[in-house]
Order: C-alpha cells, then sequence, then structure tokens
C-alpha cells in the first residue's frame, strides 16, 4: 500500500514538473524609447520556449494597451513566429492587441510577434520618469493563456507634442495702433504632418483684435483656419495644417487697444495686457508660452491747473499805457 502511494505521487510530482517545464515566458518592450505624436514606435513580444521542450501551437495572450497608446495605422503586424501575422488580431484606433493559437518552435527557441502602436488623439507624455500609467505597458496589461509565464516588464514610451508659442511685435504702440499676434507652431523631428491642431486665444481684458485683423502666416491653411472678428477678444484656429518634423509655421493676427484702455508699463505683466498660457486652450498640441506684454500709450492728458491773473486797476492800466506812448516816441 505503501509502495503504491509512493508511485502516485511520483507520479504526480512528475506530471507536475512535466507541465511547467513546458511553460513558455512572454516579455514585451517598445522598440523606440520616444517617438512624435503620431510616429509610430514598434511593440515586440518575444515567446522564450524552455530547452529541451516541444513545439508549441498554442500560446496565447491579450495585451490591454494603456490608455495613452493606440494601435498605429498601418498596425505593420509581423513578427519572427511562423504564423505570427495570422494569429494576432490588432486593429487600427483600438487599445487591444490579440494573439491566439501562436507557433513556437521547440526549445530552446524564441520568436517574435511585433505591432506598430502610436498615441491615442491629443495624449503626450514628455518623460517616463515615474512609468506614468498611461504610457507605460507592464505585466498587469497583459494575460496570458494556459500555465505559460508572464515576464513583462513595464516598458514606458515618450511621446513628443507639437508645440505652441505666441508673442507681440512691436511690444510698445500707441493708442489706436495694431501689434501682431504672432503664434508659432513646432512639429518635433520625425513627426508626421499634421492637420488637428487648435488655438483658442481668449485675449487679455485691454486688447482687442484689430479694425483690420490682417489674419496669415506661414502655415498653409493659416488664414483659413482662423477666426478673428474685429473687435472681439477672441481668435479661434482650427484643425491647423502644420508641415512633417522638425518644422515650424505661424498664424498671425493684428490687435489693438480696447476703447480707453492704456498700460504705461509692463513691468509687473498686467493682467490686462500681457497674453500668457491661462489665455490659451489647445488641442493637437502643447503650450510653450512666456507672459507678453503689450505697453499702450497715449492716455489721457493730465489736466494743467490755471494760474489765475489778477486784474489790473485803472490806475495801473493809464500808467501803462502812458508807458507805451513813451517807448514809441521814442524810436522816432
Amino acid at each position: 500500500m505503501k509502495n503504491r502511494i509512493a508511485s502516485v505521487a511520483l507520479a504526480v510530482a512528475a506530471l507536475a514538473t512535466s507541465g511547467a517545464s513546458h511553460a513558455a515566458t512572454l516579455t514585451k518592450a517598445f522598440g523606440a524609447a520616444a517617438i512624435a505624436s503620431g510616429a509610430s514606435a514598434t511593440l515586440t513580444f518575444t515567446v522564450d520556449n524552455p530547452a529541451g521542450q516541444p513545439a508549441r501551437t498554442d500560446v496565447g495572450f491579450v495585451d490591454t494597451l494603456p490608455a495613452g497608446l493606440v494601435v498605429a495605422a498601418p498596425n505593420n503586424v509581423g513578427g519572427t513566429c511562423v504564423n505570427a501575422a495570422a494569429a494576432t488580431t490588432a486593429a487600427a484606433g483600438t487599445g487591444t492587441i490579440t494573439v491566439a493559437n501562436l507557433q513556437v518552435p521547440a526549445g530552446a527557441s524564441t520568436c517574435t510577434v511585433t505591432v506598430d502602436v502610436t498615441n491615442a488623439a491629443n495624449q503626450f507624455n514628455a518623460s517616463c520618469a515615474g512609468n506614468p500609467t498611461a504610457f507605460t505597458n507592464a505585466s498587469g496589461n497583459v494575460s496570458v493563456s494556459g500555465t505559460d509565464t508572464n515576464g513583462v516588464q513595464p516598458s514606458c514610451l515618450v511621446v513628443n507634442a507639437p508645440t505652441v508659442a505666441k508673442a507681440f511685435a512691436p511690444a510698445t504702440i500707441a493708442g489706436g495702433a495694431a501689434t501682431t499676434l504672432t503664434f508659432t507652431v513646432g512639429n518635433p523631428a520625425g513627426a508626421p504632418a499634421i492637420s488637428n491642431v487648435g488655438i483658442v486665444d481668449a485675449l487679455p481684458a485691454g486688447l482687442v483684435v484689430a479694425a483690420v485683423g490682417n489674419v496669415g502666416g506661414t502655415c498653409a491653411n493659416a488664414a483659413a483656419a482662423t477666426t478673428a472678428t474685429s473687435g472681439s477678444g477672441t481668435i479661434t484656429v482650427s484643425n491647423l495644417q502644420v508641415p512633417a518634423g522638425a518644422s515650424s509655421c505661424t498664424v498671425t493676427v493684428d490687435v489693438t487697444n480696447a476703447p480707453g484702455q492704456f498700460n504705461a508699463s509692463c513691468a509687473a505683466n498686467p493682467s490686462a495686457f500681457t497674453n500668457d498660457a491661462a489665455n490659451v486652450t489647445l488641442t493637437g498640441a502643447v503650450g510653450a508660452f512666456q507672459p507678453s506684454c503689450v505697453v499702450v500709450t497715449g492716455g489721457p492728458a493730465v489736466p494743467v491747473p490755471a494760474i489765475p491773473v489778477p486784474a489790473l486797476l485803472p490806475e495801473a492800466l493809464a500808467l501803462l499805457a502812458l508807458l507805451v506812448a513813451a517807448i514809441a516816441f521814442a524810436r522816432r
């Protein structure tokens, strides 16, 4: 009886050991540490089949991408596993990659599945310090089928965004004159051409769009994309086109002082004449703003008090007349 129990125990242990030894290990990583917004990074899944193990045809896993990333268009699905493309479902624009019945060679061996990913709309990441969850693909994002091992380590992606800066020129105007407000949009190196940049600038209270707005700039559709009504305090830019990076282009609008509004100094950046980050809402880009202030000269003149002139007595007037007559006689 004891021998039978021992035999069963050995068989169970052998089965357990055999099952564990069949486990493949899944890891993954981004092919680039950083991309420009709209560009793609290749996400590589690596399946490691241990030494002495048979070929596999049942490897499967599901990767739920972090919120800031989606499958790129095109997705360029591929890899070195025999049926990598056929086994993979990765629809462009979605946040899920599914691999089913992947074929892996007998061990020791490794093979890969690759899928291109990009940033979701208006999702940017300046740094991977601290592994921000919206851009970090970790073991918690992946479910592995069967007894295979989830060996995924955190992998983070920096996404560099287009930037918008703005400035007035000239910085000093006379009341009623115009200064040009220039928005400069920069597209980082490696970024594709874009056509979705949006800007809404609520001008400070002391400024309005000039009577002749002279809307223009170097971006391809700068004038067509811009709404700037004379006398209003808002400039709106929609679906601005920006060339592939590295590049920059501009939108320009003339502004002037609101009626009765003047500013003698920008020393303290008075809010009524200073255009700052708080004035602007952006889509498809991030702000790179510094405070920009306008001096407006020509405010109301300071009244000069009248100096009273005392009235002359009749005797003084008669004396003054005699003096004038004497001077005239002496000049004959």
